[in-house]
């Protein structure tokens, strides 16, 4: 039997002690379910007792990472309320193992969202309130990513550190994302440039995965949360001093700073 709170508890002191991220034995985490009740499990000790759910990541999103790491669909994790700051944010380096980022289009979900209840694409579409760019803050503790191993990132809450959100614009007057540009840039110079396409930038599609999942784990969306719909670009790892802008065409774009 999983003992979830050993578990749980043991990731609270890797965390506190900036233990490099490794699988856990599968005697530990045995299945799906497991791993998502050894997350909730560490949300709650590490934020000391009760959180508040901000919002919600994807994480393996792709069937390339799925097969890597030994699931068949994506995975989820906690964005905590606590946790999600405006663009502009400095953020202290000095606070993580090993701080990244991932640039990501947030959806944010509207009142409608309770009225789900077949969570068809045309119900999710209806229940989504605005979007815009975003950065999803993470901490892979170093990983080994040739070790990496599905269960083990769900228990340990699929890296997420929180969100740097852009000034949201309504969704129903945002642009169709697929086919538009995205550019990342490290003081003022740009690094990195990408397109979605019709699956990466298919967030009705995304956020309905999401919905479909949590409500077979007994959860519901919630109106106000956020969705961290998935990364343009492999994740980016920062140093103090640095200055990032996420930009996507027709959205107004978000800014970090590492201290």
């Amino acid at each position: 039997m999983v003992d979830v709170q050993a578990i749980a508890n043991r990731l609270v002191e890797d965390h506190r002690d900036r233990r490099p991220f490794r699988p856990y034995p599968s005697a530990d985490l045995v299945d799906v379910s497991s791993a998502y009740a050894v997350q909730n499990a560490f949300l709650a000790a590490r934020s000391g007792g009760a959180y508040d759910i901000g919002g919600w990541k994807i994480g393996l999103a792709t069937p390339r990472m799925q097969a890597k790491t030994g699931v068949s669909e994506p995975v989820a994790g906690v964005v905590r309320a606590q946790d999600i700051a405006i663009s502009g944010a400095v953020l202290d380096g000095s606070r993580y193992t090993h701080l990244g980022f991932e640039t990501e289009i947030c959806a944010v979900m509207g009142p409608r969202v309770t009225d789900l209840r077949e969570f068809s694409r045309a119900e999710v579409e209806r229940s989504i309130e605005a979007v815009g760019a975003s950065f999803e803050l993470v901490d892979d503790r170093n990983a080994d990513f040739s070790e990496l191993e599905a269960l083990t990132l769900i228990a340990d809450n699929v890296w997420n550190e929180g969100a740097v959100l852009a000034s949201m614009i309504p969704f129903e007057a945002a642009p169709a994302l697929s086919g538009r540009t995205g550019t990342l840039t490290r003081d003022g110079t740009e690094i990195a440039r990408g397109y979605y396409d019709a699956d990466n930038g298919d967030i009705v599609g995304i956020v309905t995965w999401l919905a479909r999942s949590l409500h077979s784990r007994g959860l519901r969306l919630k109106p106000g949360q956020i969705v961290m719909t998935g990364t343009l670009f492999s994740p980016v790892f920062v140093v103090p001093g640095e200055t990032y802008v996420f930009s996507v065409e027709g959205f107004d774009p978000v800014t970090i700073s590492i201290a």
